[in-house]
C-alpha cells in the first residue's frame, strides 16, 4: 500500500535541505566578498592586517567547503531515500517525481542551451578552489613582506632585475602556494574528518536504499 504521507515528508525533507543549502552557499559567498574587499581596501597599510584579513579569508573558505561537503552527502542521501520509495511504491513512470527528468539536454557546447550540469559540483569546486586563492594571496604577502629583492637576486646574476628572473620567480611562488595550500588543506580536512562529524551517525546505521525496512 503506498504510502503518501512518508512520501510527503521525505520530499519536504529534500526541499528543507536543498532551500539551507543555498542559504548558506550564499551566506559564506558574501562573507568571502566581504573579505575581498576589506583586502583590497586601501585603508590596510600594515603587514598584521593583510595577513590577518587572508587568515578569515581561508577560514571562511575552507568552512564553505566543508558546508558544500555536507549539504551535498545529505541531499544525496535524501534523494535516495525518494527514489527507493518510489521503487517500490510507484508502478508508472509518469507518477515519479525525483527518478525521471522530462528533458534531457546534453547540449554542453551551445552557448543558447541547457546542459545536465550538477549546480552543487560546482559550488563545492569552487569553495575548494577558494582556499587556494586566499592561499596564493598569503603566500605573496609573507614574500613580499622579506624583501622579493633578495629571492630575485638568487635567481639571476645580473644587476638589474631582469624579466626572466620574474617570471620565473612566480612560477615558484605559484607551485609553492599549491603544495602549501593542499598540505594545510589536506591537515585540516584530516580534523574535520575525526572531530565535524555530526552526532547523528552514531545513532543510525547507514544502509544501502534497497535494503531499506518496508514501513508501508
Amino acid at each position: 500500500m503506498f504510502n503518501k504521507y512518508r512520501y510527503e515528508n521525505l520530499i519536504k525533507y529534500h526541499q528543507f535541505y536543498y532551500s539551507q543549502f543555498n542559504i548558506w552557499m550564499a551566506f559564506f559567498t558574501l562573507i568571502n566578498g566581504g573579505l575581498l574587499v576589506a583586502y583590497c581596501s586601501k585603508s590596510l597599510n600594515s603587514f598584521q592586517e593583510k595577513v590577518l584579513i587572508i587568515l578569515f579569508g581561508y577560514i571562511a573558505s575552507f568552512l564553505f567547503h566543508c558546508c558544500a561537503k555536507s549539504y551535498r552527502f545529505f541531499l544525496a542521501n535524501s534523494f535516495m531515500l525518494i527514489h527507493d520509495h518510489e521503487d517500490r511504491n510507484v508502478q508508472c513512470d509518469y507518477d515519479r517525481i525525483y527518478s525521471c527528468l522530462i528533458v534531457s539536454n546534453k547540449h554542453y557546447f551551445h552557448p543558447l542551451k541547457g546542459a545536465n550540469i550538477s549546480i552543487q559540483k560546482i559550488i563545492t569546486l569552487f569553495s575548494f578552489l577558494l582556499t587556494y586563492a586566499w592561499g596564493f594571496l598569503l603566500v605573496s604577502s609573507i614574500c613580499k613582506n622579506i624583501k622579493s629583492f633578495y629571492l630575485f637576486s638568487s635567481l639571476c646574476k645580473c644587476e638589474n632585475i631582469c624579466l626572466s628572473s620574474i617570471v620565473i620567480y612566480r612560477i615558484i611562488l605559484f607551485i609553492f602556494s599549491i603544495i602549501f595550500i593542499t598540505g594545510i588543506n589536506m591537515f585540516f580536512l584530516m580534523l574535520t574528518k575525526k572531530h565535524l562529524i555530526t552526532d547523528n551517525t552514531d545513532k543510525h546505521v547507514l544502509l544501502k536504499p534497497k535494503s531499506i525496512v518496508k514501513q508501508e
